[in-house]
């Protein structure tokens, strides 16, 4: 499972290969921040909410494949 730095380097180097569409978003998440706030909000809260699942997520993921490998290294030295 790739580490959460990973991902968000991966999103960093996205964002820069497209600019236009880095702009575009910029400038929507702006809109919604001086219009319709209450909607801000709420996307920003949903995204934390989910950025932490996926953190959660992935932490499992390693940690279940560390002792995976782990009792299968014993299984096979035994």
């Amino acid at each position: 499972m790739p580490d959460l730095s990973l991902i968000i380097n991966e999103i960093i180097i996205y964002f820069q290969t497209n600019f236009k569409i880095a702009i575009a978003i910029a400038l929507v998440l702006l809109y919604l921040l001086l219009k319709k706030f209450r909607l801000f909000i709420f996307l920003l809260f949903l995204s934390l909410v989910l950025f932490s699942l996926i953190y959660l997520i992935s932490n499992l993921a390693s940690t279940g494949t560390f002792y995976k490998t782990k009792i299968t290294s014993q299984a096979t030295t035994n």
